[in-house]
């Protein structure tokens, strides 16, 4: 399982007050290997999924493993069920008998503002086939892994041979990350249409290809190169399955502490300067 993407309510509220479309999911890009814009995508449509160790937090996929004992995570389920059983109609539970009803078994998860960032259509049916889309939580105690009795749990949920990891391990990030509010869709690997091999101690790069009416806006970082900012303009304009796309170029505020957007439909040779 990665990410496809994700959208924060920090860059949603950024990007949405200064002229640029509300309720986008967005994806930021940054350089490739030649610190060039990666806008490949408008060649072939392909993505990249990220894998949980190219994700930027390095706390992100790292839980805690405990052998031998429960974890706090493994109590909190394990209360929560005990008091929906029924079996505590007085409401006070039994540490005793909930470990051993409910715990012991049974026998038997940029580059200076020189990328671009991608708007998508979050209810474009393709996306409805490719994950769910999920909401990032933010605590202060990393995801943990408990085996305990002969049974592992993960975030306090038995682990059943050949089930997937709880999809909690993918969502979890310090409370320092909570201003983004981030969301994130999670897409299995085996879901790539394309796969660019590891090499020099580098990840495989999984490519998901999307539709391109599921790519509604395309802004270009404050600091890119005029010369790229034309080039990827020229490219979209040059190639009609892009018609519907709105292309806004990033420039600092002069007055506040903040990023303008202007809509662009062509560059000027000779400036630079988008010409609405």
């Amino acid at each position: 399982m990665a990410e496809l993407f994700r959208s924060t309510a920090a860059a949603a509220a950024m990007l949405g007050t200064k002229m640029l479309p509300c309720g986008l999911l967005w994806k930021y890009l940054g350089l490739n290997d030649q610190g060039e814009p990666r806008t490949s995508f408008l060649d072939n449509g392909l993505f990249r999924i990220t894998q949980p160790r190219s994700l930027n937090d390095p706390f992100e996929m790292k839980p805690r493993v405990l052998l031998d004992r429960y974890s706090d995570e493994d109590w909190t389920v394990a209360r929560e069920r005990a008091r929906r059983s029924g079996m505590f109609p007085s409401g006070t539970l039994d540490d005793k008998l909930v470990e051993g009803l409910f715990l012991t078994p049974l026998p038997r998860h940029r580059a200076e503002h020189r990328g671009v960032v991608v708007g998508f259509q979050p209810n474009h049916p393709f996306f409805a086939q490719v994950g769910t889309l999920r909401r990032v939580e933010y605590r202060a105690e990393r995801v943990s892994v408990s085996s305990n009795d002969g049974v592992i749990r993960v975030a306090g949920h038995w682990l059943v041979e050949g089930q997937d990891p709880p999809v909690e391990t993918l969502l979890r990030k310090h409370p320092d990350w909570a201003y983004e509010k981030e969301t994130r869709r999670i897409v299995p690997l085996v879901r790539a249409d394309g796969v660019i091999p590891s090499e020099a101690g580098k990840d495989a790069v999984y490519l998901l290809r999307l539709p391109e009416t599921a790519v509604r806006v395309l802004i270009l970082g404050a600091r890119i190169d005029d010369k790229q900012a034309e080039a990827m303009v020229r490219q979209v304009r040059h190639q009609n399955r892009w018609g519907h796309l709105r292309v806004f170029r990033a420039r600092l505020s002069e007055s506040e502490f903040a990023l303008t957007f202007d809509e662009v439909s062509a560059i000027s040779q000779e400036t630079g300067e988008g010409i609405g």
